[in-house]
């Protein structure tokens, strides 16, 4: 496409300016060629019928009185030229520039041949040569340009050759005809100069709007994904624009947001902005935007010199902070308790093992015995508790490895023993196939909590400790799951979730980190654990494990 477009070996300067329209904008200089030619070559048409009437001849010299046969059928073709371009343009076949070069090769062999049938130079048709060689500096490229100039300026010189051989020497002019031609020439080099000019600036507007659009879409995909909530607010105190973190702390719809009211959307916020727009100086303490909304802190940034009089407003949720703080905490807690923990325990063995060597003694009475085992008793109880902590503590990583489930179940119901020897009843409904990921040493310590746990609880409620151990897969029919199903009273809704959390307990005897390792075993496995009701209404703590190898 010369100034337009770009076409194979055609391609200059200008071609790449101008690269950047789509494919309609491309043609629109043709097109509007276009309406031109036929305009022209209906006016041509008119005057043709005008000039063959008597009554109006006499006013028109433009077309001679008598008029070569040729004459019509080159108007009459010419304006069937033109109506068949508008079809060819719509449609965009053939290519563009050889629809472009074809049109002003026609425009110039039909207007030489008008200049020959009628008075040659003398006439004004020549202008419309000069018209034809500046809609080719601007529809094609350079080197076509020049040759359409060069095609022109010899039809002149042939115009006039034919003149002398048909009429004689007085009628040419060849000064002029050489003349036209030169200005055939300067007319496509100086329109071509300016066409290159228009196009590289035009490129250059196209460069820098790209520009701007992608500094748009990339400053609008940072803040869509910044964490931090963004509002923007107008000078109507308006919001115009609302970031995914702002619509998540508002607990609303993008729609319900954008272009509402401030004042009617978070009347505590809107206050403070208009504090600060008051030049009131505040600190901003932590507050919360709606009644049952997080803890949130905010700063506001005037954007006037380059947003209006709009105001950018960021707030930054502090329960995330809060919840980080809170963690260090009791990992520091976590550390210090392990401490306390390992320095409590040798004294405390020391105290055990010195009650079992007085327990021994046969000058004991039977009160003397009570309190002896009272504190066997419960130096074996914070025994267990020191052990957990120090469990919690130095939990080593998970090593997991393929697990046959039903054989390693035999293999750990086999050495579990309860307290004072009662006997254990445990179905296992496992297929033989089944295999798990999880790690050996730590899946052992999880099973025997729960089934400690549930033993205990089926012998209170029904006077035999009894477990079904039953595995199954979940409905994609890919995660392999283990029910640790019990007999005893189960747990109620508002506990199921509390049950997980450490030293959260029921039983007066325990220490309430049972569960809460469980549950930090599981996830370090990749597995989760859950407290659920059976099909049967039992009660039945369930570890859905990872996919195979996916740990």
């Amino acid at each position: 496409m010369p100034l337009f477009r770009n076409f194979s070996r055609y391609h200059t300067a200008s071609d790449e300016a101008l690269s950047f329209l789509d494919d309609s904008q491309t043609w629109i200089p043709l097109e509007v060629y276009n309406l031109y030619r036929t305009a022209i070559a209906a006016i041509l048409n008119l005057l043709f019928l005008l000039t063959s009437i008597p009554e109006f001849s006499k006013y028109f010299d433009i077309l001679p009185s008598k008029m070569p046969a040729y004459l019509g059928v080159t108007l009459y073709s010419y304006l069937g030229f033109s109506l068949v371009c508008h079809l060819f343009t719509k449609i965009r076949q053939p290519r563009y520039w050889i629809q472009a070069l074809l049109q002003i090769l026609v425009d110039i062999l039909v207007f030489t041949l008008l200049m020959q049938a009628n008075k040659g130079l003398a006439t004004g048709l020549s202008t419309l040569l000069v018209i034809v060689i500046c809609a080719a500096s601007v529809l094609l490229s350079s080197r076509l340009a020049f040759l359409c100039a060069a095609l022109a300026t010899i039809s002149v010189l042939l115009d006039q050759i034919f003149q002398q051989i048909l009429g004689g020497f007085s009628q040419t002019n060849y000064p002029q005809a050489g003349a036209l031609g030169m200005v055939f020439f300067v007319t496509a080099g100086i329109i071509k100069f300016f066409s290159k000019k228009l196009a590289m600036n035009a490129q250059l507007v196209f460069d820098n709007q790209v520009a701007v659009r992608r500094l748009q879409r990339l400053s609008s995909h940072v803040v869509e994904r910044v964490k931090i909530g963004t509002l923007v607010i107008d000078e109507e105190e308006r919001v115009t624009l609302a970031n995914a973190a702002a619509i998540q702390l508002l607990k609303t719809q993008r729609t319900a947001i954008e272009q509402a009211a401030l004042a009617t959307l978070l009347p505590t916020l809107y206050q403070k902005v208009a504090r600060w727009k008051n030049h009131e100086k505040e600190a901003f303490s932590p507050f919360s935007l709606t009644e049952k909304g997080p803890v949130v802190v905010i700063s506001l940034h005037s954007l006037s010199d380059v947003y209006g009089e709009s105001t950018l407003i960021f707030i930054e949720d502090l329960s995330d902070h809060l919840k980080e703080s809170q963690e260090m905490k009791l990992a520091a807690m976590g550390r210090l308790t392990a401490t306390i923990a390992h320095e409590i325990r040798n004294p405390l063995m020391a105290i055990f093992h010195a009650t079992q060597l007085l327990s021994e003694s046969k000058h004991l009475g039977e009160e003397e015995k009570r309190l002896l085992n009272i504190i066997e008793d419960n130096t074996k109880r914070t025994n267990a508790v020191t052990q957990n902590i120090l469990l919690l503590s130095r939990a080593k990583p998970s090593e997991p490895s393929h697990i046959q489930l039903k054989d390693w179940l035999k293999d750990l119901l086999e050495d579990f023993k309860l307290p004072n020897a009662v006997p254990l009843q445990a179905k296992i409904k496992v297929p033989a196939s089944l295999s798990v990921w999880f790690d050996a040493d730590q899946l052992r310590q999880v099973l025997v909590n729960l089934i400690e746990n549930g033993a205990r609880y089926s012998l209170q409620a029904c006077g035999e400790a009894k477990l079904v151990l039953e595995s199954g897969f979940t409905e994609d029919g890919q995660t392999p799951y283990l029910d640790i199903i019990d007999f005893g009273p189960g747990v109620s809704e508002e506990l199921e979730l509390a049950i997980f959390e450490p030293f959260f307990t029921t039983d007066q005897r325990g220490n309430g980190l049972g569960l809460f390792i469980v549950k930090s075993l599981c996830e370090l496995n990749k597995a989760q654990i859950r407290y659920q009701m059976d099909k049967q209404h039992r009660s039945c703590f369930r570890i859905t494990f990872s996919h195979t190898g996916d740990a």
